[in-house]
């Protein structure tokens, strides 16, 4: 999951924005589902920080930042990020994820993967452009969650089903 939030200098309006990539494991097989949500108008904000917390009950929640991640000082992004995280989910005590995982992987990883996967790189560092690209950092995060928590079996097996529901995604109509 990512959260965007915040305002850069020189802006009129808040970006509010998240990215989410739910992995469920049906019997064994994975079920994906991609969320990507912005609000253009603060009176908005609270059915997307409701949203956040839906998504995160009852699951371990991979978060990672919208920030690129180069050098060690960027580490501040993710922990702010997640201190973000803890606080919409505080706002509804009922609300209870399984566990919080915080991932920051260098770019030049995070592109390997996007390349690998066929996403586009999530670069940039207004506010914008990092609203746009939340889901694709989503996907990111779990894909670097995914490498470097399980074994190689279990990983090739996660990512052959990954492309499969990829194929699907791309070949459904388009919505306008």
């Amino acid at each position: 999951m990512v959260i965007v939030d915040g305002q850069d200098a020189g802006q009129s309006h808040r970006v509010s924005c998240m990215g989410a990539l739910i992995v469920d494991l049906v019997d064994g097989d994975p079920r994906f589902a991609l969320h990507h949500h912005s609000m253009l108008f603060d009176m908005e904000r609270d059915g997307l920080l409701a949203h956040v917390r839906d998504l995160s009950h009852n699951r371990h929640v991979v978060l990672a930042s919208a920030h690129a991640f180069e050098t060690f000082a960027d580490h501040c992004h993710i922990l702010l990020d997640g201190l973000c995280f803890l606080d919409v989910v505080e706002m509804d005590r009922t609300i209870r994820p399984t566990g919080l995982t915080l991932i920051y992987g260098r770019e030049r990883w995070m592109d390997g993967l996007a390349f690998a996967f066929g996403l586009p790189r999530a670069r940039g560092t207004d506010l914008d452009s990092m609203a746009r690209y939340a889901a694709t950092r989503a996907q990111l995060a779990w894909f670097a969650y995914v490498s470097s928590s399980l074994d190689r079996r279990r990983v090739r097996s996660l990512f052959a089903a990954y492309r499969a529901w990829q194929v699907l995604e791309r070949a459904r109509a388009q919505r306008f």
